[in-house]
């Protein structure tokens, strides 16, 4: 399991502690609500393209300047939409 260390303003961590307050906390919880919370970012994040190589995305779904990772054939790129709507792509190195 690896252990990732963050910082976060004070508002956010009052509310999140407030909120597994509420819940009754269990050990673990707050781990499950940060993991589930970066799941849900890199599933907005994260662009897989069709058997044939195809990326298929909508583009008023994509933000210009942000980097979306991108699985092709089981192979990892990051894409990026410039601001003078050029696709970059770039080769994800294990």
């Amino acid at each position: 399991m690896g252990k990732i260390t963050i910082k976060i303003s004070d508002e956010v961590e009052k509310e999140l502690r407030s909120f597994v307050a509420i819940n009754g906390y269990k050990k673990g919880m707050l781990s499950s609500i940060v993991e589930e919370a970066l799941r849900d970012y890199i599933s907005k994040h994260k662009i897989i393209a069709n058997k044939e190589g195809e990326i298929e995305f909508n583009s008023k779904d994509i933000e210009k300047g942000k980097f979306y990772l991108v699985e092709i054939q089981g192979e990892k790129y990051v894409l990026r939409v410039s601001e003078d709507n050029r696709i970059q792509l770039f080769e994800v190195l294990d």
